[in-house]
């Protein structure tokens, strides 16, 4: 077993058979290659945290969170990831939590894609993406009220 000092959780435990290996890294995290993840308890979030520093990003399961949310894996990133089975891949997009809270985003546009058989992930940046890097991750959904006071 292996300890990591975290801002976020304090510290942590975790095996090596818990580690997913990100060969290229991230865009603009490059030099972090492996990664733990970690389910923030009654919420939606899981947390990608790096083994090597104190750099995480915070996920959500796109699928669960937008309902039309779809694309195909190209041959290339499923090589990557040793994809075989599609049980065994998992989907998550980064947020950016803002303040306030109502204000965070979710990058639809380049998603973070696990298999957890060969604990192999990379991020996969959609070609020609109808989706956005910054998806409202809250819908405000505005009362006749709310924009009969706008008038």
């Amino acid at each position: 077993m292996r300890t990591l000092q975290t801002s976020l959780f304090g510290e942590i435990t975790y095996s090596t058979e818990e580690i997913y290996v990100f060969e290229e890294g991230i865009p603009g995290f490059s030099n972090l290659k492996e990664f733990i993840f970690l389910k923030v308890e009654d919420s939606p979030f899981t947390v990608m945290h790096a083994v090597a520093e104190d750099t995480y990003f915070f996920l959500i399961d796109p699928f669960e969170r937008y309902g039309k949310y779809e694309f195909s894996l190209n041959q290339s990133a499923r090589e990557k990831l040793g994809a075989e089975k599609r049980e065994d891949i998992l989907c998550y997009a980064i947020v950016v939590l803002r303040e306030p809270l109502m204000d965070s985003t979710a990058n639809l546009s380049a998603p973070i894609i696990i298999n957890r058989e060969t604990r192999r992930g990379l991020q996969f940046i959609l070609e020609q993406s109808p989706y956005s890097v910054r998806t409202p991750l809250f819908r405000v959904e505005k009362t006749a009220e709310q924009e009969a006071e706008k008038r």
